[in-house]
């Protein structure tokens, strides 16, 4: 299930130590609370840009509850 709403660039050239393993998922963490089952996903990209204009990664975590 899709969860992000952008695609990370992997070999950003402006900046090549942020290139490699990026946008696939690092971990996700799994809760049955409150009768419900959620997911939080978690990855990083690098869709948004440092103050100097180059690829910067980020962190970023979704919320998906399941059927």
């Amino acid at each position: 299930q899709l969860v992000s709403d952008s695609a990370t660039n992997p070999s950003p050239q402006l900046n090549p130590s942020q290139a490699g393993f990026l946008g696939d998922y690092s971990s996700i963490a799994a809760s049955t609370a409150a009768g419900s089952s959620v997911v939080y996903p978690n990855w990083s990209d690098t869709r948004n840009l440092s103050a100097s204009g180059q690829p910067d990664e980020d962190v970023f975590i979704a919320k998906v509850t399941l059927p």
